[in-house]
């Protein structure tokens, strides 16, 4: 599910049977079809927007009270339940309805973690095949809700269905919190080296590193130097570097040795 990071990255009009198979496999099924990430990720990495009001991937955690890190984790095991609604229920209604097309378009059409985050209307507006994308995830909700109720299905299929779900969105939620070290207040632009330093690489060694953090997500400092650099390369880029700048270099500073030293500097940091 976390390539919808690299596919967010794919230059427009490239990649088109590739993204409506990973949609068709992944995408539909889990309720996070591509379009909830496309522009979303993109403002990101805008030097102007990033930990802005504009940047829903981002909340300066580090700077408000440690509840708001639980809260971020808990409500992963809602994401699941939430989407199947907003896709089976809300999205039939808002093609009837324009304020229920609004709130749905601005308040619940992006994988943010700032609650107070609206999607602006110049990233969905003319899209219309986002509008092809909500109706085959609404269609795909719609057939494994009727496969339930008229038992082709099983019912321990849907708790199934949400447990691996839950568990893919509290894994990501604790990535999440390890990717920047969230110290910008919201509102203030920093500058291109303030960005790097607020944000993580994890050289965490062994076989687990890359599966909380596949597609090079651990390398995420690495990424916001290089945004178009495919997930494959990230490693190899972060060593030269490493390798050219010393271990005492600004670079250097983005490195952390594994998930949980990540985790602690946040959560102490929050306690101040």
């Amino acid at each position: 599910m976390l390539f919808i990071h690299e596919i967010a990255h794919f230059k427009k009009g490239t990649f088109k049977v590739f993204r409506w198979v990973w949609n068709t496999v992944c995408g539909f099924p889990l309720m996070v079809p591509a379009f909830l990430y496309q522009s979303v990720h993109f403002d990101h990495h805008k030097q102007n927007f990033y930990g802005t009001e504009k940047d829903g991937e981002y909340f300066p955690f580090a700077l408000n009270n440690r509840r708001w890190i639980i809260i971020h984790v808990l409500f992963s095991f809602l994401v699941p339940i939430i989407f199947l609604v907003r896709f089976s229920v809300l999205t039939p209604l808002s093609m009837i309805n324009k304020r229920i097309r609004t709130f749905l378009m601005t308040r619940m059409s992006a994988l943010s973690i700032d609650f107070d985050y609206q999607r602006p209307e110049s990233s969905w507006k003319n899209s219309e095949s986002w509008k092809v994308q909500e109706f085959f995830g609404c269609l795909t909700a719609w057939v494994f809700i009727t496969s339930l109720l008229i038992g082709i299905i099983p019912a321990l299929f849907l708790i199934l269905w949400y447990c691996v779900s839950a568990l893919i969105f509290m894994v990501n939620s604790v990535r999440t919190l390890a990717a920047h070290r969230y110290q910008n207040p919201e509102g203030n632009v920093v500058s291109y080296s303030t960005q790097m330093l607020d944000s993580v690489n994890i050289s965490g060694r062994g076989w687990m590193t890359p599966l909380w953090a596949p597609v090079g997500l651990r390398y995420h400092a690495t990424h916001h130097l290089f945004p178009d650099l495919p997930y494959h390369a990230l490693g190899k880029a972060h060593r030269r570097l490493i390798q050219d700048q010393g271990k005492n270099s600004l670079y250097a500073q983005t490195v952390c040795s594994g998930l949980l030293p990540a985790l602690n500097q946040l959560w102490k940091h929050a306690g101040n």
